[in-house]
């Protein structure tokens, strides 16, 4: 019937908030280079740098002594902790649609775009189409009283 469609549905739009799945808009792996982390992120809680230093999960089970990619002076010593899926409201409506995220990014820097320049239209056509009627009580209408 119609209601394993549904279910099939549920899982498909919960997919992109969950652990395995979540996009972490902005963030790339200083590991391997992924951008954005997708799945589990893991974050330096010691690094001193305003960037940070972030791994996605396979970098991560590789071995915490992984190079930054912006010289950041991370050591195998710092502590290394999971950061939470945050959905924002990229994620939410990602889990209401059938789109994924990426493309939904890409929609938006579409239409933030500056537009094209405007076309030049071809003359208007010519003749009546819509049938314009002369307006009740013109110019003309009751006048010469007198």
């Amino acid at each position: 019937g119609g209601g394993r469609g549904v279910a099939e549905g549920e899982k498909q739009r919960g997919s992109v908030l969950d652990r395995e799945h979540f996009v972490h808009i902005q963030v790339g792996c200083d590991g391997c280079g992924a951008f954005p982390i997708v799945g589990p992120r893991w974050r330096c809680t010691q690094c001193p740098e305003a960037i940070g230093y972030d791994l996605c999960d396979r970098c991560h089970r590789r071995g915490p002594g992984l190079a930054g990619r912006f010289n950041q002076q991370h050591t195998a010593a710092h502590l290394m902790e999971e950061v939470p899926p945050v959905p924002t409201w990229l994620h939410i409506l990602a889990s209401h649609s059938n789109e994924d995220i990426e493309s939904i990014a890409h929609l938006i820097d579409l239409a933030s775009a500056d537009p094209p320049p405007p076309r030049e239209e071809a003359s208007p056509a010519s003749g009546s189409e819509g049938g314009e009627e002369p307006a009740e009580g013109g110019a003309g209408a009751g006048a010469g009283a007198g």
